[in-house]
């Protein structure tokens, strides 16, 4: 393999991994912070590439202006999961595994969802239908990939940040250490888990 070709796989490989990491980072916030882990978090990332295909393809609207109300909506959704199922088990003192097993639940009744209103088949957003690679020296990559790799860059940098410097992202880390220490020092606990639900649709 030459160096050239050696290049373009890894980068290849990085941008699979930068959506990986947008993807992870929504579940290790949820479950740093609840201890729950989501097994209907890939449906809730699903949601937001639906209603990006919903947007771009059927309503003829751009990525870039879509893409705020899309992550929006994921948020609303994340919210949603934890107003409507999670809050209220939590609030019942029902365990862990039993909500583990839930998320479960929900995964396949989104997914079913999801098969029967846009089927199984692979289809491409228009505004990445006819991309072509941009030449770097050697290296050749899509606009897709490059932006993908960028953006999840910003984000990476960006909940550190938040975690680090906000005072929110402070209260994060203190009731992902302890949540009842947290809640007797006067944070508010639910408010934080909210934020949380809200942050990992998004």
């Amino acid at each position: 393999m030459s160096f050239a070709s050696f290049i373009i796989q890894l980068l290849n490989g990085l941008a699979a991994a930068s959506s990986l990491f947008l993807v992870s980072a929504g579940l290790s916030l949820i479950f740093g912070t609840t201890g729950l882990t989501n097994f209907a978090h890939g449906e809730m990332v699903t949601f937001g590439g639906l209603i990006a295909f919903w947007f771009n393809v059927l309503l003829g609207i751009p990525l870039l202006i879509a893409a705020p109300l899309v992550i929006a909506l994921g948020g609303v959704l994340g919210l949603a999961m934890n107003g409507i199922i999670f809050a209220k088990l939590r609030k019942r003192g029902i365990g862990l595994i039993s909500q583990l097993v839930v998320s479960v639940g929900l995964s396949i009744m989104l997914r079913n969802m999801y098969l029967y209103q846009f089927g199984g088949r692979t289809r491409p957003l228009d505004d990445f239908s006819l991309q072509v690679a941009k030449s770097f020296g050697p290296v050749s990559i899509t606009m897709r990939d490059l932006t993908t790799a960028i953006i999840s860059l910003v984000v990476l940098l960006g909940v550190a940040a938040f975690l680090q410097r906000s005072r929110t992202g402070k209260a994060i880390r203190a009731v992902s250490d302890n949540p009842s220490l947290a809640s007797s020092t006067g944070i508010d606990t639910q408010k934080i888990i909210r934020v949380v639900w809200f942050a990992g649709g998004a």
